[in-house]
């Protein structure tokens, strides 16, 4: 069953910025790239386990702070590598100001 989870107001989440946060044991890295445009995927980087949320955002895509895969924001693919697995991208929404993430 999905439910809709309260992250943060829209206007505190850092710009261009990974926000690590937590469902449970699941993390999940928050990217704000505008005010009408926040992407949500795991922050665990299928290549060597690195933090995505601690990674440089460029356009689409985040780079893994420890090797530096490039993974979409849109479709959690590896875009630096062809053999690796697609990190979850979670459903977002965004209501009166308010973000919030479907788990």
């Amino acid at each position: 069953m999905t439910q809709k989870v309260y992250i943060a107001e829209v206007a505190d989440l850092p710009l261009k910025m990974g926000l690590e946060v937590k469902n449970g044991a699941e993390s999940i890295a928050v990217f704000k790239l505008s005010d009408t445009e926040i992407y949500a995927i795991g922050n665990i980087c299928p290549h060597a386990g690195g933090p995505l949320a601690d990674g440089m955002v460029s356009g689409k895509e985040v780079i893994c702070p420890l090797h530096s895969l490039h993974l979409n924001l849109v479709t959690g693919q590896p875009i630096t590598e062809d053999d690796l697995e697609d990190v979850p991208v979670y459903e977002t929404a965004i209501e009166a100001g308010k973000f919030y993430i479907m788990v």
